[in-house]
């Protein structure tokens, strides 16, 4: 499938096609693997998209709670505005580094979901996370633009070291500069 599009960094940006094809496609898997979790901690959260998805689909996913990690102050507040807009009442905002969390609201039944490994400097937000947790990560390839490359899938998921992987995938997309592949990768820390 190969779906069109740039997407700016914006509230309206975040909601791009393929970005939303490449969430739900990620969402669809973790619900054959998981679906009720304690606390989940959605690193780089940017608008909170991600984060609504996982409310709206409560059909779906059972939480007690979300906590949307961002550093982008603006978009951090755009999320708390569509998330109040919207009457979700169980999605926190946190403006935070995610390379210094110590995930102290997990729980035991928590998820680490992060679509945002290409911009996080640093893996010392994965390395945090306790071991035993249920992690969904999301990279993609050919983003010139992106704080951290990698260069092929091995090279993604041996940056982020399971000790069980649960799934793999590859999602081929496109957008006027270049054709790319969004990879998931859903496993144990």
């Amino acid at each position: 499938m190969r779906i069109s599009e740039v997407n700016p960094n914006t509230s309206k940006g975040s909601y791009g096609k393929g970005l939303n094809l490449a969430r739900l496609w990620s969402l669809h898997a973790l619900s054959k693997i998981q679906n009720k979790f304690d606390t989940i901690y959605v690193i780089g959260s940017w608008y909170g998209n991600i984060s609504i998805m996982f409310a709206l689909l409560k059909n779906y996913f059972k939480f007690n709670k979300i906590v949307n990690v961002e550093q982008d102050k603006k978009a951090l507040q755009a999320s708390e505005e569509t998330i109040t807009k919207l009457g979700i009442k169980n999605i926190e905002p946190m403006y935070a580094d995610a390379n210094e969390l110590d995930y102290r609201q997990l729980g035991n039944n928590g998820l680490v979901v992060c679509f945002s490994c290409m911009n996080i400097r640093g893996t010392d937000w994965f390395y945090n996370i306790p071991d035993g947790t249920l992690v969904m990560l999301q990279a993609r390839t050919n983003d010139l633009k992106a704080v951290t490359q990698f260069k092929n899938f091995n090279d993604f998921a041996n940056t982020y070291r399971m000790s069980e992987i649960l799934h793999t995938d590859k999602l081929n997309l496109s957008d006027p500069e270049t054709d790319y592949a969004a990879w998931l990768l859903i496993g144990i820390k």
